[in-house]
Formats: C-alpha cells, sequence, structure tokens
C-alpha cells in the first residue's frame, strides 16, 4: 500500500467536495449553530438543568452532522466517479483499486473528523457548563468519535458498491443512527451485542449526566470493537471493489 497514492487520492476527494455546493451549506449552517449559541450564552440560562440540556443538544448535534457528512461524502464517492467517467484515469494509473477506494474513505474520515473538532471548540467554549461533569468521561467521548466516524464511512463505502446509491445512503443512515433502536426489535433483540453500532460509541449522555468515565475494559471493548467493524467494511468494500467490472 502506497502512503503517496492513499494521500493524493484523499486530497483530490476533498478539493472535489470543496468544489460543490456542500461546502456552503456546511458553512451556513456552522454560522447560524454559532449565532445560535452566541445568543444562549448572551441572553443566559436560569438553571442548571437548562445549561445541561443545551450542552447535551449542541454535542448530540454537531456528533450527528460529522457523521451524516462523513456518510454522505463517502457513499458518493465511487457512484460519482463512474457517473463522471472520471474513475477510469485513474485506474489507469498504477494505483491499486484498495489505494483508491482506501484514500476515498480517508478523506471522508478527515472530512467529518474536522468538522466536529471545528464545532467542538466553540460549543466548549460558549455552552456554559452548570452543573459537575466528569472530565474523564469527556475525554473518553472525544477519542471514541474518530473511531466512530471510521464504522461510519466504511459501512457508507461498502454499502456503495452493493446498492444503488440512494438505497446505500438509506441503509448506511439506518445502521449508523438507528442501530440502537432495530436491536429493540423482537427478531434482533439477541443481536444487539453483534450488529455494528457507531451509537455505542456515543457518550455524551453520560458525560451530561455526570457520570464517571467507563473502565478501562469496558473503553477498550468499544474501541476495538469498532476498529474491527471498520476493518471489517473496508476488507469487504476492497474485495468487493476488486472483483467488479467497471
Amino acid at each position: 500500500m502506497n502512503k503517496i497514492h492513499l494521500m493524493a487520492i484523499g486530497r483530490g476527494a476533498v478539493l472535489e467536495m470543496l468544489r460543490r455546493k456542500d461546502l456552503a451549506v456546511l458553512g451556513l449552517f456552522m454560522t447560524v449553530y454559532l449565532l445560535f449559541l452566541a445568543a444562549a450564552r448572551f441572553v443566559g440560562l436560569e438553571t442548571p438543568a437548562a445549561g445541561t440540556f443545551l450542552l447535551n443538544l449542541s454535542l448530540t448535534l454537531i456528533i450527528a452532522l460529522a457523521h451524516l457528512l462523513t456518510l454522505l461524502m463517502a457513499a458518493r464517492q465511487i457512484p460519482d466517479e463512474l457517473e463522471r467517467r472520471t474513475l477510469y484515469p485513474l485506474m489507469a494509473r498504477p494505483v491499486q483499486r484498495a489505494e483508491i477506494l482506501l484514500g476515498k474513505g480517508l478523506a471522508s474520515w478527515a472530512v467529518g473528523l474536522a468538522v466536529f473538532a471545528v464545532l467542538l471548540v466553540p460549543t466548549l467554549l460558549l455552552v456554559p457548563r452548570m452543573e459537575a461533569y466528569v472530565p474523564g468521561t469527556l475525554a473518553q467521548t472525544l477519542l471514541l468519535q474518530p473511531v466512530a466516524l471510521g464504522m461510519t464511512a466504511s459501512v457508507a463505502l461498502c454499502f456503495s458498491l452493493l446498492f444503488p446509491r440512494v438505497l446505500a445512503v438509506f441503509l448506511s443512515g439506518l445502521l449508523v443512527f438507528a442501530a440502537g433502536m432495530l436491536v429493540r426489535l423482537p427478531l434482533l433483540a439477541v443481536l444487539s451485542r453483534w450488529l455494528p453500532d457507531p451509537g455505542r460509541l456515543n457518550l455524551v449522555l453520560r458525560y451530561t449526566d455526570g457520570i464517571g468515565p467507563l473502565s478501562a475494559a469496558d473503553f477498550l471493548s468499544l474501541t476495538v470493537s469498532g476498529l474491527l467493524w471498520s476493518g471489517l467494511f473496508l476488507a469487504a468494500a476492497c474485495r468487493i471493489f476488486q472483483e467488479r467490472s467497471v
């Protein structure tokens, strides 16, 4: 695996995103979000419960946005390239198909992580913390998000090679945002520990409830589980892409 190829492909995917209108929409959302936080800070919050609610809402919102952006970007990488016929010149070069796939997955993950980091700073600075929260839980929350975003990117990338674009986005979104609800269904309850669920790595509610951090064993288990699922979906995507006739 050539790192230079991966970085070049990833850079190209990011530049392609910057050329689209996605960035303008994202910039508009970020502006509205920052104005909302500034207004809430200026007006003030009357009760600690209101401050906790705003903190929970803000963290949940930026995590959801980061995952949504990662999902959408990863799910359309290969379909868009095939539609525009820009994938063929790339494949004509001495580049492995796995490198193309991993480079685009890396770009999707990096963009989602960057959005999360950019929105996290004003959230932590502007939202008043009026109750006692445990810093260790926040640290675990932040450390698990890159792993969760990796799961989202790999799932969307894999499904984009198996299904039409709209269906791939729908199924990826169902798994990323609703896996926690799906496992409550009687037929799927027994699979709750085995389904890939990025939401399981979201500790925002634990943090805003003032609960202490996970044990080292539980934190390691979540991290390893997320990395394994990411690796499995990426390996499946690479295998499918290798055998696919384009």
